[in-house]
């Protein structure tokens, strides 16, 4: 039994690694402005991220913070 569970921990190891490693990649620098080439869909991006934990998280319906008179619909690639 233990030699089953020490072979399912070691399989899951490098995963587990490979997780972490991404995270701190992420979030290395998070708080860091928007700037760049990219800038523009950056922050289009935030927003949406926003806006999904604002309104309900509703993957078909993406809002971007656009003025004027409409809800700021808009669209994109599915996540």
């Amino acid at each position: 039994m233990h030699n089953k569970q020490n072979k399912n921990r070691l399989q899951n190891s490098p995963l587990l690694f490979l997780l972490t490693l991404a995270i701190a990649i992420r979030i290395y620098n998070i708080n860091s402005p928007i700037i760049g080439i990219h800038s523009w869909r950056q922050s289009d991006t935030a927003a949406m991220a926003r806006n999904f934990y604002e309104n309900n998280f509703n993957l078909f319906y993406p809002q971007i913070d656009w003025g004027g008179n409409s809800p700021g619909y808009c669209e994109t690639e599915f996540p």
